[in-house]
């Protein structure tokens, strides 16, 4: 898929910024993502930019599943 030629608003650096951000808290929303990117190189950004470079790059939203807790029963099963 082609551009317009207009360059990102995301340089390498941000990226790096980006990625370091979600290992620290990996629950940050893009929203506080955004904010905090735009304290620190003191530029606006969207949220949406940043969601649509971390798609491209292969970053995907996901839910845990929830799985129940081990019973008495299923833990002596287990041992056993």
């Amino acid at each position: 898929m082609k551009g317009n030629g207009r360059p990102t608003k995301i340089t390498q650096n941000m990226f790096r910024a980006i990625e370091q951000n979600l290992c620290r808290k990996n629950t940050i929303s893009i929203r506080q993502l955004a904010i905090k990117i735009e304290n620190i190189y003191n530029i606006s950004i969207s949220h949406v930019s940043i969601w649509k470079h971390m798609k491209k790059k292969g970053y995907r939203s996901s839910v845990p599943l929830r799985t129940p807790m081990l019973t008495e029963q299923h833990i002596e099963m287990r041992l056993a």
